[in-house]
């Protein structure tokens, strides 16, 4: 008897961890992103790109063609394309809030055990917002999506905004805002989502660029993927980072 009820509650603790995980992975956002090749009202324009069917032909053609300068620059950084996520477009302001973004919405990455979605609205179909998120996705897919979470929120930013040239996060708004005080003097004081995205996100995002920036100076590329390669095998992230950028 004791036995029995050994194995049902180890039964017990493994369905629980499932639908804890579940509930952390495919929330609604995320399950209607993973249905969306069967979705009505959207439309595939290339490959793995869907887009709400009343956007306009142009408006289609010119997220195609930012599409292809963000997987560049992704493979600038990385040497490869690996991820592959799945881009979800559309202006419709209802359509926004039901994949998981505000109606006002630039964009919003669902990294996932299925692969990555990226739902971008009217103000996030250009290159920088794109290969932004693909940076996210890229990162996810070499070390795996449970890992990514071994990985401070300051170095996933950093390292996508490596990729993002837009003029508010750029170097000279680093080296103009720190000069008046209001920086942060510790990148890792924003090392978690709570920490990070909040009121001084703005300041957030431009602290870890810079960081990451300084970072890959040293370590470059080849840092990078060894770090990666070592934080996927199970070795504490802060202290590769250090010993690559040394």
């Amino acid at each position: 008897m004791k036995r029995k009820k050994n194995s049902r509650s180890i039964i017990g603790y493994l369905l629980l961890a499932a639908i804890s995980l579940a509930a952390t992975y495919f929330s609604a956002p995320v399950v209607r992103s993973v249905l969306i090749h069967w979705t009505p009202g959207f439309k595939p324009i290339g490959n793995h790109v869907y887009v709400d069917a009343n956007l306009s032909e142009a408006r289609s053609l010119r997220l195609q063609s930012e599409v292809l300068k963000a997987k560049d620059r992704v493979i600038a950084l990385y040497g490869s394309y690996s991820a592959a996520p799945v881009i979800i477009a559309t202006e419709d302001p209802k359509m926004l809030r039901r994949y998981g973004t505000t109606s006002q919405g630039t964009a919003v990455i669902h990294v996932s055990l299925p692969g990555s979605y990226i739902v971008l609205g009217p103000n996030g179909m250009n290159v920088d917002v794109i290969a932004h998120e693909m940076g996210h996705a890229e990162l996810a897919k070499r070390i795996g999506v449970l890992k990514r979470r071994k990985i401070p929120v300051w170095f996933d930013e950093g390292l996508a905004m490596q990729l993002d040239d837009r003029p508010k996060y750029r170097e000279t708004e680093w080296v103009k805002l720190s000069r008046i005080g209001r920086m942060p003097s510790r990148i890792e004081d924003f090392d978690t989502p709570l920490k990070f995205y909040n009121n001084a996100a703005v300041y957030h995002y431009i602290a870890a660029k810079h960081e990451v920036k300084q970072w890959l100076d040293k370590a470059g590329s080849s840092g990078l993927l060894r770090l990666l390669a070592e934080v996927k095998a199970g070795k504490i992230f802060i202290q590769s980072y250090h010993r690559f950028g040394k």
